[in-house]
Parts: structure tokens; sequence; C-alpha cells
């Protein structure tokens, strides 16, 4: 809907989304910003995935509970 790909990745890190993922459930998460550097004092946002990422996380949730 928005022409944004979605890409299936495994990475490294600490979520909630890690007990569901081991679980062998389909696990939606990283639906934040663009940016770089996370958690350090030099961690950066790009202003302008703001927008897009709020529609995509109003998408999915429209379409979970449409299900």
């Amino acid at each position: 809907e928005l022409g944004q790909d979605i890409v299936t990745e495994s990475r490294g890190g600490a979520s909630d989304g890690n007990i569901t993922a081991a679980a062998g459930c389909p696990t939606v998460d990283g639906l934040g910003t663009v940016g770089g550097a996370i958690h350090s004092p030099d961690e950066w946002v790009l202003r302008r995935s703001l927008v897009d990422r709020a529609a995509l996380t109003a998408i999915v949730i429209r379409r979970f509970f449409r299900s």
C-alpha cells in the first residue's frame, strides 16, 4: 500500500519479540524509525522516516484487527 519493501531479517538484540519468534510464531518487530548508531551517544534518526513508519504501523494494526 505504501510502496515500501518489507524484508525478513535476523538480528541480535533483546525484545519481547525474541520470545514469540523462538516459539515459532510470526513476529513483527522493528517498526521504528530509520536511523543509526542505536543506543549510543551518537544515535540519530532520519526525520522523514517518521511519517512512513507511522503509516506502516497503522496499516499493520488495521490488518491485524481485520483478521
